[in-house]
């Protein structure tokens, strides 16, 4: 019959003090010492390992063992892992505790392994990210127990997060790039609930002669602000990308002609306004161009249409960096 884990710790202690030297100084049978050093050896084993060694009952997730690494990682005290009915379910986020009930359930009914990937509330409230791997094993009697090793890979979250960002952002603005871009709005011309979509072609106006006169770091300050006021000025659901050099892409869902075009104002008048460069203030304007889908349209094509649509803003009015703003009506075209 297996022996819980929580009862090698507790024979551990016993056999401990079964070797103590009696009054004369002599020691307990050498018989006893094999036992008490394999045990000694196991939870020396378990304290040296990075991760929250634990066994629960296969029937009801009560856990029989938690090794003290649990203080660790999440400081809590082993005992409330033992004591506090369904700890561990209790812990797991809520957006990851139904998955992982229910793929340990699967793995108890399987008898199989599993490996879990969720997140666990720490005792000051954070969240931690946690690898556990689940062993479902049948003791001679029969009864089913978990085993696992919960491994704290919060670190490597967040690495992973940041590279995918990197991979879906632009650096210098930290807007969506164009690859990320173009992909959003491929999925939402394929959501019935999004159609149709509209898309905003932002483009500075006389920002090489800006970025020729004032030089790289100059033109890269400009394209920070301007993206900051661009994000600000869309809705909440409109996203917002720069697809290369001064040029800028609003893609907006459930798009309308005229709240496309009240969009594109909008988006116009954020950016028209002064950015301080040290001593030589500059006002910016931008042309902007606008499309919406039509049935069976790609994402090259709206785009396309939007990218057009701003060569003809531009060469209706054009303001030049420098000068003052100008402040006609936005010229844009619906596509």
């Amino acid at each position: 019959m297996f022996r819980p884990l929580a009862d090698r710790s507790r024979a551990c202690k016993i056999r401990r003090m079964d070797r103590l030297p009696d009054a004369a100084g002599d020691r307990q049978p050498a018989r006893a010492l094999p036992f008490v050093a394999a045990d000694e050896r196991f939870l020396d084993l378990v304290r040296l390992v990075p991760a929250i060694v634990w066994e629960a009952d296969g029937e009801d997730y009560r856990m029989t063992f938690v090794s003290e690494r649990c203080r660790d990682l999440l400081g809590y005290e082993p005992e409330a892992w033992l004591t506090e009915p369904g700890f561990w379910e209790t812990h797991l986020h809520p957006d990851d505790r139904i998955a992982a009930i229910v793929a340990a359930d699967e793995a108890i009914e399987g008898v199989s392994d599993t490996r879990l990937e969720y997140r666990f509330r720490a005792a000051d409230g954070t969240y931690r990210w946690f690898h556990d791997a689940i062993q479902v094993v049948r003791d001679a009697g029969g009864a089913r127990r978990l085993v696992g090793v919960m491994l704290d890979i919060t670190e490597q979250k967040a690495l992973e997060e940041r590279l995918a960002h990197a991979a879906s952002h632009d650096s210098l603005t930290g807007l969506r790039n164009r690859a990320e871009l173009l992909a959003t709005a491929s999925a939402l011309l394929a959501d019935a609930a999004a159609l149709p979509v509209g898309v905003l072609f932002i483009d500075l106006d006389g920002f090489k002669a800006l970025n020729d006169r004032l030089g790289h770091q100059a033109g890269d300050a400009v394209l920070r602000v301007v993206a900051a006021r661009l994000a600000g000025a869309v809705r909440g659901e409109d996203i917002v990308g720069r697809i290369g050099g001064d040029e800028f892409v609003v893609v907006v869902p459930r798009a309308t002609v005229g709240g496309v075009r009240a969009l594109a104002a909008r988006t116009r008048r954020s950016v028209l306004g002064e950015i301080s460069l040290g001593d030589a203030p500059l006002a910016v304007t931008a042309s902007i161009g606008t499309a919406i889908s039509s049935p069976g349209d790609s994402v090259d094509h709206l785009f396309d249409r939007a990218d057009r649509a701003m060569y003809r803003s531009k060469r209706r009015g054009r303001g030049v960096p420098g000068s003052r703003p100008n402040r006609r009506a936005p010229a844009t075209s619906p596509g």
